[in-house]
């Protein structure tokens, strides 16, 4: 059986955002996707140490659940590597749920690298193990910009920090993703992300805004209207606006001012674009 190096991990895990996601079709059970993903300095923090017996998992912000990503991700690693030490996870919930923010497939990620430290496992050890636990959590293991084919877990990592930043645009009500995409209908459109990310790497915002594409905002849209009239709002000042994941979050970019918004219920945050995901450190 393996040996741990130490007994504790504490790490930061950051929220992601879709810059462009395109539906390309269905296989089986799962939609096929092209996205672009990047991570955001928005935070859940983990305290994860190895003691006691099975999995313990205790939660600021949300209910405590065996059906939680980070309970499940310790789970399915010790099964995987015959791990015999107990683990307790503290997880503190900063990145809203249900937003299409990452914050669920963040924290399995960072559970997953973390005892990967521990036990002195690889990255490329994890990857089937995040894919079974969601289409997100494979980005999560890399951060920064990155593609995302297949279910969303065949990750092309890019060298690449789009200059600039972010208005998140939290409603007060969350979207389930397989509602969303039960709402999604063909015909599906082929994938422009390459020239897409043509455009972003040039930092022209106004063409940017002009070519990001979600191709769940006009189901999520029709479950929840007034997304939609939020997006043509800002629009119509001139502000780049979509919807990230299945939603329910919207985002706006900008270079040096913030765009107005108002709008009651509705939280706003200026996010960053990062270089990773996970920010971790072994204490013990």
């Amino acid at each position: 059986m393996p040996v741990p190096c130490g007994k504790e991990v504490r790490l930061r895990v950051g929220g992601k955002l879709n810059l462009y996601l395109a539906v390309l079709g269905k296989e089986g059970d799962y939609h096929l996707l092209e996205t672009l993903y990047q991570s955001i300095d928005l935070y859940d923090e983990l305290q994860i140490r190895l003691q006691g017996e099975g999995v313990k998992l205790e939660c600021e912000g949300m209910k405590a659940s065996e059906d939680n990503l980070a309970y499940k991700s310790a789970d399915i690693f010790r099964k995987a590597f015959g791990i015999k030490e107990g683990i307790h996870i503290w997880l503190n919930k900063g990145i809203p749920i249900r937003r299409g923010l990452g914050g669920g497939s963040a924290d399995a990620a960072g559970v997953l690298l973390a005892l990967a430290r521990l036990y002195g496992f690889s990255k490329e050890n994890l990857l089937p193990l995040a894919s079974s636990l969601g289409a997100d959590v494979s980005f999560f293991l890399y951060g920064g910009c990155a593609i995302g084919r297949g279910k969303g877990d065949i990750i092309e990592p890019l060298d690449f920090l789009p200059p600039f930043h972010f208005l998140l645009l939290i409603p007060p009500f969350p979207l389930s993703t397989p509602l969303v995409y039960s709402h999604l209908r063909p015909p599906y459109r082929p994938s422009s992300l390459l020239q897409f990310l043509e455009i972003l790497r040039k930092g022209d915002i106004m063409e940017i805004g002009k070519t990001m594409r979600n191709d769940l905002e006009k189901p999520a849209f029709s479950l929840r209207p007034e997304l939609g009239e939020v997006k043509r709002e800002l629009h119509r000042g001139g502000t780049p606006t979509l919807m990230t994941g299945s939603g329910s979050a919207l985002f706006s970019i900008f270079k040096e001012q913030p765009p107005s918004f108002k709008r009651r219920g509705w939280k706003q945050m200026v996010v960053k674009p990062t270089p990773q995901a996970v920010e971790m450190e072994v204490v013990e």
